[in-house]
């Protein structure tokens, strides 16, 4: 769906009630083509919207294996958030 298009990718999250992340990392991989490497956000009380654009790499091959990464930063492994909605959309092509 996303083969040689940007993308704008949203995820409305806050941190959790207990052991409240204080950010969370977003990824969104189109598998062997490439990725948009781990994009860091600042998480305050309450949920807000964060949100990136990527390109995404034309379609290798006759299989699509796109996957979108959500990870809280633990730096003292147990940290979590709370997602409330997850979102992309399809702001035009990039590639011919």
């Amino acid at each position: 769906q996303f083969s040689g298009a940007t993308v704008r990718c949203t995820v409305r999250a806050r941190p959790a009630d207990t052991r409240g992340a204080l950010q969370m990392e977003l990824n969104y991989s189109a598998g062997r083509a490439g990725d948009s490497g781990w994009q860091v956000f600042d998480l305050q009380p309450g949920f807000e919207d964060f949100s990136f654009e990527y390109d995404v790499p034309l379609l290798e091959g006759d299989q699509s294996v796109d996957y979108f990464g959500i990870r809280p930063v633990v730096p003292d492994k147990s940290r979590a958030l709370i997602v409330e909605s997850v979102k992309f959309e399809r702001l035009g092509r990039w590639a011919n």
